[in-house]
């Protein structure tokens, strides 16, 4: 999966790559790319298969409902105390 995030000053990148580095979370910035507009081809679309990818399976009713996922996880927690 990836994500393209916007970031705004030098701080909110600090912070960023702090957070993704202590997650050991691999990511790569846009300075480290060769061609941008073919990454974000390519980012777009892996994006649009996964979006048509979750509609078949909702149309295909396979999914679990949020509250089933409430549910389990409430159920998750009393079994770990």
């Amino acid at each position: 999966m990836k994500i393209v995030v916007n970031i705004k000053n030098k701080t909110e990148k600090r912070k960023l790559t702090a957070f993704l580095d202590a997650m050991k979370i691999t990511y790569q910035s846009d300075s480290e790319t060769d061609n941008n507009i073919e990454s974000y081809r390519e980012f777009l679309n892996e994006y649009n298969n996964e979006i048509d990818d979750a509609v078949h399976e909702i149309e295909n009713n396979s999914y679990i409902a949020h509250k089933d996922v409430i549910k389990r996880l409430a159920e998750r927690r009393k079994a770990k105390g």
